[in-house]
């Protein structure tokens, strides 16, 4: 079973991405980001995180930095951000094996967010491109 399944599939995430984009908008250190950056922010982010926790076979949406970029200023605003997103996926947070799961996954992307330009070889990261297939940037 996929990460996808285990969390509800298309509609789970649906009903996580809006309540993420709420909280976000309700949080201090992103109320401003998510203001001026919300348009279609969940039409895309919905597809991104299908394609990530194994739902979708390519992703053809925008980069993940130009959807979460934004609000990963540093390590901890990239912290942060995937604590609210841990949270509206599982309902809180606490080390279980799925949130462990969603947060690897998410760890993969912090050097592309972190570092948008090129990974460390110089090279552009994988998830700058528009096309990505799913072996080059979700672990088996």
């Amino acid at each position: 079973m996929t990460l996808y399944l285990d969390l509800g599939g298309r509609p789970a995430l649906r009903h996580a991405t809006t309540r993420l984009l709420t909280r976000l908008q309700l949080d201090p250190l992103f109320a401003e980001t998510t203001l001026s950056h919300q348009n279609d922010l969940q039409e895309d982010l919905i597809e991104f995180l299908c394609f990530i926790f194994e739902g979708a076979p390519v992703y053809e949406g925008r980069t993940a930095n130009e959807m979460l970029g934004p609000y990963c200023a540093c390590d901890q605003t990239f912290d942060h951000l995937v604590d609210h997103i841990v949270t509206v996926l599982i309902g809180s947070t606490g080390a279980s094996p799925l949130e462990t799961t969603i947060r690897a996954r998410f760890d993969r992307l912090r050097p592309i967010l972190l570092k948008p330009d090129s990974d460390d070889s110089g090279s552009p990261s994988p998830l700058l491109s528009a096309r990505v297939p799913h072996s080059e940037c979700v672990p088996a």
